[in-house]
């Protein structure tokens, strides 16, 4: 090569590396005005917790004045709906905004996220966010995909033993210690948290001081437990001037069966009990209080939402729709005809059962099965 070519390939070299550096300094800048500025994320997830077993949502036997409280002072959603009863399928559409056929997490134990798979850590930390992640069950642990995009994915269950089980699990009360030696050390701001707790999931065993309170009903004392330790996290909030700043998320994953459609638990049926959920949501800054999102409204629209609470573009390959609007703006109704899709195949593979998928419109919902079901939930 003759040396004037030398010479400016040398220069064009240089150039385009001034220009990348620059680049750089720029988006990082950009990057630190934003973490300046923008709200804290705090994502509660409510294992195994049906809508139905909250004070917000009519249950004059429940003990949750927490969630009540956050209802209250931001908005729940009436009509909520998981895209599946089963753990895993569900947080993996929280996080992806996608349904399970499109994510293909379908069942737990036997799936993972695949790496390709956007996740609302990975776009919240692409954002300037620090991300945590504590959750209290196996079958969330990292191998199944959802660690992508957090700083810290905290999934150690078991303290005397490596290998964990499909049982194992850890109580309300650890997790808070988690997040408290967590939010100790200052995360940088903003931060995105996501809490699990697994409490209500059969066994249902409450701590002794709420175990004679709820000795007829331990699924609602489980729940009192989970809603008491919320309470302390928001403490711990407060305390350090977070609070205000903070957009939190109380949603559940999936409901529970205590007969109504000869179903103890969840995971083989669809009907509204194991389906229909808790979805809350406070931000004072953002919304009023006192709002509530008639729906129906599926999980895979919880992370669009946020987005656009965070004032973030939406992302790509996301299938859920933004709600946001309905919580900010007055007598905003929202589009009712929007066609909401639901599954489960653990009892196709787990039992050799038929596939059970169905779809929500309004009040009209339609269950596939080998002899369909159609419902007007509004009769």
């Amino acid at each position: 090569m003759p040396n004037s070519w030398k010479k400016w390939s040398v220069a064009f070299a240089l150039l385009a590396l001034a220009v990348g550096t620059g680049a750089c300094r720029k988006e990082g800048k950009s990057a630190g005005a934003r973490r300046r500025g923008a709200p804290n994320l705090l994502l509660i997830t409510l294992d195994t917790t049906r809508a139905d077993r909250i004070g917000a949502y009519g249950d004059a036997r429940a003990c949750t004045p927490n969630l009540d409280r956050l209802a209250r002072e931001g908005a729940r959603v009436e009509r909520a709906y998981a895209e599946a009863p089963l753990t895993l399928p569900s947080h993996v559409s929280i996080l992806t905004g996608r349904e399970p056929p499109s994510h293909q997490v379908r069942n737990n134990g036997t799936y993972a996220l695949r790496a390709e798979e956007t996740t609302l850590a990975e776009i919240l930390k692409n954002a300037g966010y620090s991300t945590q992640a504590m959750v209290a069950a196996f079958v969330l642990e990292r191998k199944f995909g959802l660690a992508q995009g957090f700083d810290g994915y905290d999934d150690t269950l078991d303290k005397e033993r490596q290998d964990t089980t499909y049982r194992s699990e850890i109580t309300a009360d650890r997790v808070h210690e988690k997040f408290t030696r967590w939010l100790s050390v200052s995360p940088a701001s903003p931060f995105f948290c996501w809490v699990h707790f697994y409490d209500p999931h059969a066994p249902y065993e409450p701590p002794k001081h709420l175990r004679e309170r709820f000795c007829d009903a331990p699924y609602r004392g489980e729940i009192a437990f989970v809603d008491e330790t919320i309470g302390r996290m928001l403490q711990e909030l407060d305390r350090r001037g977070l609070m205000d700043n903070t957009l939190v998320v109380a949603v559940g994953d999936h409901g529970e069966g205590f007969g109504e459609h000869a179903e103890s638990g969840h995971g083989l049926f669809c009907y509204e009990e194991t389906l229909r959920v808790p979805l809350i949501l406070h931000y004072p800054k953002r919304f009023p209080g006192g709002r509530v999102v008639p729906g129906p409204v599926g999980l895979i629209d919880v992370l669009p939402t946020l987005l656009e609470l965070l004032h973030l573009p939406p992302s790509t390959g996301v299938q859920g729709r933004s709600f946001a609007r309905q919580l900010t703006t007055k007598g905003d109704a929202g589009d009712s005809s929007t066609i909401h899709y639901f599954e489960s195949l653990y009892g196709l593979e787990e039992m050799g059962f038929a596939p059970l998928s169905g779809l929500i419109c309004g009040s009209l919902k339609f269950i596939s099965l080998p002899r369909p079901e159609l419902y007007d939930l509004a009769t």
